[in-house]
Order: C-alpha cells, then sequence, then structure tokens
C-alpha cells in the first residue's frame, strides 16, 4: 500500500488489526511491504518464506523479535524472554523457564493446582445460574491460578466476580485491599501488553510530540514504571522471606521461589558448566512474571469452535468419559491429560483457526535472501500466522473446523501451524499452557454439556496484543448421573 509521509501507513491500522492484517495480505499477496512512519516492514504469508525465519538452530539469523528505541523505553531490552534482544540474557531466562518449570514433576503439580482452583470456580457457576459469560469468569479464573502458582498469594479474582454479578458477599471483605490490588494488577498488566503495539508501530516523533498520542505514550510510560515498582517489590519481599527462613526449612515450591533459588545452595542447579550458572536477577524475574500473567482465550476459542461443530464436541466427549471410565469425581492426573489426545488436536485446531498470536515479529542479524530477494541486515518481518493457517496451498478446506488434521500422524506442513511462534524464539511455556487447556477442558466437560446461548451475540473476539476472547455466552447443565449425585 502507498505511504504517506511521516505517518507511512498508519492510517490503514484500525479496528481489530488481525483483520486488517488479514485482508491486507489477502489483496496485496504473500509478500508485501508496509511503513510505519518510516520503518519499512516485510509481510510474509507463506510457510515457504519463513523456513530461514523460524530457523530453530543456534546459528540462526533472526533470533530477535524486534529492534528499535521503543524496546528501550518499554524496558524489555535486557529481561525477560518475549521482546529481550540481548541473546545471552535471553538465552539465560530460557534456560532457567524451560528446565525449572517445564519439567513433567512441576506439570503434575500444575494439574492438581487448576483442579483445587476449578473447584472454587464451579461452586460459584452451581449457585449463579445455567448461562454466562465464560470469557469472564476463565479470565478471573486465570489470574487467580497463575497468580497463586507464581507467587502463593491468593488474589480472589473469581470470588470478587461473583460478588459483583450477584451482589453478594462471599466473605472477602477482610480482603478488600488484596482484592484491590489484585485487579489494579491485572488491568495493568493488559495495559501493557496493548502499550507493545502502540510503541512498536507508532513513530517515535508522533507518539512524543503529536497529541493525542503523546498523552497516550505518557500514560503507557507511568504504567510500566508503577509496573516494575509493583512487582520487584514482590521479588524483594520473597527474596528477603527466602534469607530469613532456615536452611533446615522446605521453602514454598512456587515458580518465583523456585526462580529466586536457582543456581543457589537453595535450589536447582541448571547447567553448571556454561553461563547460565549464575542467579537470576530481581529485574529478571520480576519480567517473567509480567510476561507469564496471560491466557483464558485458547479454551474460550475451543469451547466456541466445539459448539459450532457438533460431531467434533461429541468425540470429545467420548474420549474423556474412555478415560475417567465415567467417574466425574476422582481427581484429574498429568497422566489423564497426556492420554487427551483427541481433545489436544481440537485445541489445535482451534489455534489454527483463532491463533492468539496471529503475528510474529523477526529481525536478522545480517543480510540474507528471503522469498529470492536480498534484505540488508536488521531488516524486520512479520510472519502472518493467521493468514498462513487459512493459505489453501498449505491446507485443505482451511476453513473448516477439522481436528482430525492433527491425528494419526498427519504431516503437516512444516511452519504452516505456529500457535506458538517458531524457530529459537519458539513459546517456551507451550507445554504448560497445553497442559492448562486440557485439564480445563476435562474438568468442565465430564461435568457439564456445553452449548452457546443462542439469544443475542453469543461470541465476540477482539485483537490487542494477542487475540482475546471479549464475550461467550455458554449454557452449562450438569450431565446425566451428574444431576442425581448433585440432588
Amino acid at each position: 500500500p502507498f505511504p504517506f509521509p511521516l505517518i507511512g501507513n498508519l492510517h490503514l491500522f484500525h479496528g481489530d488489526i488481525d483483520n486488517v492484517f488479514f485482508n491486507l495480505q489477502a489483496k496485496y499477496g504473500e509478500i508485501f511491504e508496509v511503513f510505519l512512519g518510516s520503518g519499512r516492514k516485510i509481510w510474509l504469508g507463506d510457510a515457504n518464506l519463513i523456513k530461514k525465519i523460524n530457523d530453530p538452530s543456534s546459528i540462526s539469523n533472526f533470533p530477535i523479535r524486534a529492534k528499535g528505541s521503543w524496546v528501550n523505553e518499554m524496558r524489555v531490552t535486557n529481561r525477560g524472554i518475549g521482546l529481550n534482544t540481548n541473546l545471552n540474557s535471553w538465552r539465560h531466562n530460557r534456560t532457567m523457564v524451560t528446565q525449572s518449570i517445564m519439567t513433567p514433576s512441576f506439570l503434575r503439580q500444575f494439574v492438581q493446582e487448576i483442579e483445587k482452583f476449578f473447584n472454587e470456580l464451579d461452586g460459584y457457576w452451581l449457585v449463579s445460574g445455567n448461562e454466562l459469560d465464560f470469557s469472564k469468569w476463565i479470565y478471573k479464573f486465570e489470574n487467580d491460578l497463575i497468580i497463586h502458582t507464581f507467587t502463593r498469594k491468593k488474589t480472589c479474582a473469581m470470588a470478587a466476580y461473583y460478588n459483583y454479578i450477584s451482589q453478594y458477599n462471599c466473605k472477602t471483605s477482610h480482603l478488600e485491599n488484596e482484592l484491590r490490588q489484585s485487579e489494579e494488577l491485572i488491568n495493568r498488566i493488559h495495559l501493557w501488553q496493548k502499550s507493545i503495539h502502540f510503541f512498536y508501530f507508532i513513530p517515535k516523533l508522533i507518539r512524543s510530540y503529536v497529541p493525542p498520542f503523546n498523552f497516550h505514550q505518557l500514560k503507557y510510560l507511568k504504567n510500566i514504571e508503577w509496573l516494575d515498582k509493583y512487582l520487584t517489590s514482590i521479588v524483594k519481599d520473597r527474596r528477603n522471606e527466602i534469607e530469613n527462613t532456615p536452611k533446615d526449612e522446605t521453602l514454598s515450591s512456587d515458580i518465583l521461589t523456585l526462580f529466586i533459588c536457582a543456581n543457589t545452595e537453595r535450589g536447582i542447579r541448571i547447567n553448571k558448566e556454561n553461563d547460565y550458572s549464575r542467579p537470576m536477577a530481581d529485574d529478571e524475574i520480576m519480567q517473567l512474571m509480567l510476561e507469564s500473567i496471560t491466557g483464558g482465550s485458547t479454551l474460550c476459542f475451543t469451547i466456541y469452535l466445539l459448539c459450532l461443530n457438533p460431531v467434533a464436541k461429541y468425540k470429545v466427549y467420548e474420549e474423556i468419559d474412555r478415560i475417567f471410565c465415567d467417574d466425574k469425581t476422582r481427581p484429574i492426573t498429568y497422566d489423564d491429560i497426556i492420554k487427551m489426545t483427541y481433545t489436544e488436536a481440537c485445541i489445535k485446531e482451534s489455534l489454527r483457526i483463532i491463533p492468539i498470536a496471529p503475528i510474529l515479529y523477526k529481525s536478522s542479524i545480517k543480510e540474507d535472501t528471503i522469498g529470492g530477494l536480498n534484505w540488508k541486515g536488521g531488516q524486520e518481518f512479520f510472519i502472518n500466522c493467521n493468514y498462513i493457517h487459512h493459505n489453501e496451498t498449505h491446507w485443505s478446506n482451511p476453513e473448516l473446523f477439522m481436528p482430525d488434521r492433527f491425528l494419526d500422524g498427519k504431516k503437516i506442513q512444516e511452519n504452516s501451524h505456529m500457535p506458538f511462534g517458531g524457530g529459537v524464539r519458539i513459546c517456551p511455556g507451550r507445554h504448560l499452557g497445553m497442559t492448562n487447556v486440557k485439564t480445563l477442558m476435562a474438568l468442565i466437560f465430564r461435568k457439564y454439556d456445553v452449548e452457546l446461548v443462542e439469544s443475542g451475540e453469543s461470541f465476540k473476539k477482539l485483537y490487542k496484543f494477542d487475540n482475546r476472547c471479549e464475550k461467550l455466552m455458554i449454557s452449562l447443565r450438569l450431565r446425566k448421573g451428574e444431576q442425581s449425585a448433585s440432588s
């Protein structure tokens, strides 16, 4: 598309930007360019074009997501995993994540935590009526689950939401301060996610001096400052607790404690022979915490698409009943989750149709050839995952929900399915995320018949930093056998 002076193609980016990206790719082809200010970005919508970009080897020319002054402004240059441009720091943090919380032992414990929090959620559902906005509940659930798993702090987001919609006091008055803090934290994390595209898409000159963009920038920078101070204080407080705990006393098994103690005498040792043997700094842990508190939309999209496809939904019920032998109350184990192959195929197909991250940024280190064209070092590429996921070159009937694509060893074209990204920057938490969704699917579907509410708009999604389910109206009814047990 033709760029305008100063703003480039910024005028095209409004509304649900995921749809804008998809339509631009459909109009201009599988490789085209846009300008964000004077910055040239290359869009790719074909799996064959991104083989080099998604090279998983340690010598990949595309180990960095994005570059520019905005990365420094957001304070992520040397922190976390998502946007970290310091490769030594990124590798260190990624190693800490994969070797401490992506282990089978941690995943087994995580399944137990999910069920414990689901039992609380289920209690609210049983007294709230059959019809509910599932998206609102599941975000509150994920907030409580993830923050507790990370810090062992109780946030009571589900209880607060129940109070709000029912005007009923669930005896949380003694936690009012904690409730306000957790609600503010979640809102500020969502604002931080939204600010990523603001800083990336809008040229610095415009967002620094042109109203109303300069006011938005000030708001986002203040939010980053608040999150830095608040989350770092949590890390420092826990570090002090650990230092004051006798060495013969068992420490909490939360993620925060694991990260603080890693590569110390009180924690696990990771790769002593290489550069990853140092402990993590407070700001590194803080950023990992910030990047971890997300989730909920994958489950919403999967349930929505299953409700539109009753044959697939019936097969999910069949699989869950077979695994649990119609026992709807026994505790769920990680071994049960591993057996849910058809359910996992449904989740993968949902992430193909509605990817959580429909676009990925990648930047080259040195000059390279992509699509038969030569590109200078530092060129930034956008991988349009949503377009690739619907590209008829790679998928037959891409508009149809067909979980069988992912069963029986069927061959999926390389780089045509990227629900968790690809290459060296593939999401290290993908197994944790899949375990989360499969466990919740088992807990919900073994107990309830799930249907979309037919009256009015039942589903709405919006792209912010990622695709987010804004509304999912469903009806939950106890399954046969569960009704008599409840009565």
